[in-house]
C-alpha cells in the first residue's frame, strides 16, 4: 500500500509541473514570435502559479507522508 500511495502522488506531482512547463513554453513561443499578448501572458502566468501552489501542496503531502511512515 506504501508504494502504491506514493506513487499516487508522484503522478499527481507530475500533472502540475507538466502542465507549468507547457505554459511556459508557450510564454517563450509567444516571445520569440513577437506576438506577446499581454493580457493572455497574465493568464499564464497566474495559471503557472496556480499549478506550482498545487504541487507545492502535493510536495507537503509526501513530506506529511513520510514522517508519519
Amino acid at each position: 500500500m506504501e508504494k502504491e500511495k506514493l506513487r499516487d502522488l508522484i503522478h499527481d506531482l507530475s500533472q502540475p509541473l507538466s502542465a507549468a512547463s507547457v505554459n511556459i513554453n508557450v510564454v517563450a513561443s509567444m516571445i520569440s514570435k513577437k506576438s506577446v499578448n499581454l493580457p493572455e501572458i497574465r493568464k499564464i502566468i497566474s495559471d503557472v502559479e496556480r499549478e506550482n501552489q498545487h504541487a507545492f501542496e502535493i510536495l507537503e503531502t509526501i513530506r506529511t507522508y513520510i514522517k508519519e511512515n
